[in-house]
């Protein structure tokens, strides 16, 4: 599993005011891992930094049912956002 964006990285993208706080997709980590932080710290993580740091406005966490596989394969399921 890859971890495609820091933190750090995700706060400083300041005219940005919405992320992807779910994906079900079987291949994103969202939940994390010892090195990584998961999807719902990620999103603590970037507030304080763009609200302490940065002064701009939290970036809002959304999700959706973006699903891709409605045929019974493996993939990403409509009802996980």
């Amino acid at each position: 599993m890859g971890n495609a964006i820091s933190h750090e990285d995700l706060a400083a993208i300041v005219s940005e005011r919405f992320f992807e706080v779910y994906n079900g997709h079987p291949g994103v980590n969202h939940l994390g891992e010892n090195d990584h932080p998961g999807v719902e710290r990620i999103w603590d993580l970037v507030n304080a930094i763009r609200q302490t740091e940065l002064n701009v406005p939290p970036m809002m966490g959304m999700a959706s049912d973006d699903s891709h596989e409605y045929h019974g394969e493996p993939g990403s399921r409509p009802g996980r956002g």
